[in-house]
């Protein structure tokens, strides 16, 4: 972590994985509009458990200065405001118990944006929160996509990365040209943070999670509903020389003016064989386990009458 950052010291990290190929890992988002009201926590934190969720990404917090704090139910928030004292915009992140030992430290950029890193066996979790400027506030927006490009660009290149946040976009549903990072399920019409979302993601590489919307999606009375997802992580095994030897067995045939089907499958055949060779039988037993048990038991027998005291005669 850079400058600002909280230690795996200071958070005091205890050795747990987040990401695990046998277990779901259930992530939301939220603008909760503020926190800056007696009891509002408690409402999120309840919302928290009744979706069973694990970890929690909040905007709008209306907090000041930043800073972690563990509550008794034993969540723990990590919360980022403004520092002149006024309670506008502000982001966060509120862990459940297991997540708060799982962090390894955290990063506050600006009042906008903060980066949080967790540990697992397999690959290291970052997880950025934002809150993007709405339309009408250009020369903001573009500070704040450069801040959000800073935060990726510093994010180790081998974690899982996930960004939750109010982007304030709507992407539409036409995805022509951006197959590779959206679906067709977007809200309305694309507007002009929608088009820098896309840009950002195309840039980057990143997937737009499917949901109705690219943010917390409003309901038709105006107020902010949750939206989450589940993670969870996929393992794969890659076997080398593979592809190689099906190049191969491929470059053998490519003086041949047609490529039958026999042929093909031929040699795929050939490949996998030598490659990931033949699946052996299981030997099966010659003598079953009832048999063993019987014949246990007949020593056990024999052992009693051996060892058994007599009267003399």
């Amino acid at each position: 972590m850079k400058d600002g950052s909280q230690t795996q010291q200071e958070t005091d990290t205890q050795i747990v994985n987040i990401l695990h190929p046998k277990e779901v890992c259930r992530v939301g988002c939220w603008n909760v509009r503020t926190l800056y009201q007696t009891g509002k926590l408690a409402q999120v934190l309840k919302e928290m458990d009744r979706y069973d969720i694990q970890m929690l990404g909040i905007c709008e917090t209306r907090r000041t200065g930043n800073g972690t704090r563990k509550l008794a139910t034993g969540h723990q928030i990590l919360y980022l405001g403004r520092s002149d004292e006024q309670h506008s915009s502000d982001v966060g992140l509120i862990l459940n118990r297991k997540l708060g030992k799982c962090m390894l430290g955290w990063n506050p950029y600006n009042d906008r944006l903060l980066s949080t890193r967790f540990h697992s066996k397999f690959a290291k979790l970052t997880v950025i929160v934002c809150y993007s400027p709405t339309e009408d506030k250009e020369e903001e927006k573009n500070s704040f996509y450069e801040e959000l490009q800073r935060a990726v660009e510093e994010t180790p290149v081998h974690d899982v990365l996930i960004i939750r946040g109010d982007l304030n976009a709507k992407i539409g549903t036409n995805n022509e040209g951006k197959e590779s990072i959206m679906g067709k399920h977007g809200c309305d019409v694309i507007n002009n943070n929608g088009s820098r979302l896309v840009d950002f993601c195309l840039e980057n590489k990143l997937l737009e999670a499917p949901s109705s919307s690219t943010k917390t999606s409003i309901n038709k009375h105006g107020l902010h509903q949750m939206v989450t997802h589940k993670i969870k992580l996929t393992m794969y095994r890659l076997i080398k020389g593979g592809e190689l030897e099906v190049k191969n067995r491929f470059t053998i045939l490519k003086d041949e003016q047609e490529l039958s089907i026999e042929q093909f499958n031929t040699a795929l055949v050939e490949a996998g064989k030598k490659t990931l060779g033949l699946k052996k039988k299981k030997k099966e037993e010659l003598i079953s386990s009832k048999t063993w048990e019987m014949v246990e038991l007949r020593c056990k027998t024999k052992k009693k009458i051996l060892t058994a005291k007599s009267a003399r005669l």
